[in-house]
């Protein structure tokens, strides 16, 4: 479980991002993981360090349960997550 973060925290204390990743479908798939590199190859001279979490979400989601994005998505997105990398849904 990913513990709760605050939303009022200052841009200059945050050092330790949790970004959610949503790849959903598609080219979504291969840029995701794509972009998480380049996040993590980012010089340590800038003081960022990323942890990421995994999200539900996109057409593979609505088969399996009738929601492209389920509400525990949204859910943790808000109250647990800093930012997101979304691809691209159909």
């Amino acid at each position: 479980m990913v513990s709760k973060r605050s939303r009022h925290t200052t841009i200059q204390s945050l050092t330790d991002l949790l970004l959610g990743l949503l790849p959903g479908d598609g080219i979504g798939r291969e840029v995701i993981p794509a972009g998480r590199k380049i996040l993590e190859a980012l010089p340590k001279s800038l003081g960022l360090d990323f942890s990421f979490v995994h999200l539900d979400a996109g057409f593979d989601e609505f088969k399996k349960n009738g929601v492209a994005l389920p509400e525990k998505t949204v859910e943790t997105l808000k109250k647990e997550c800093d930012g997101a990398l979304f691809g691209a849904v159909r």
